[in-house]
């Protein structure tokens, strides 16, 4: 699973292992820390977007 700091390879919707937040990330953006609690978190891939979700 990507962590904080890695370069997404997939396009579309995540979710922080710590504490369920979900965010949108396209390819080739970098994972943030999670914006709740401000620290580096592991993100699970929730589901693909959809082209009108981006």
């Amino acid at each position: 699973m990507p962590w904080t700091g890695q370069t997404n390879s997939q396009t579309g919707l995540y979710r922080s292992e710590d504490c369920g937040y979900e965010i949108k990330l396209a390819e080739g953006e970098v994972f943030p820390e999670c914006p709740i609690h401000r620290r580096p978190v592991t993100w699970s891939f929730v589901r693909p977007l959809r082209r009108h979700e981006r």
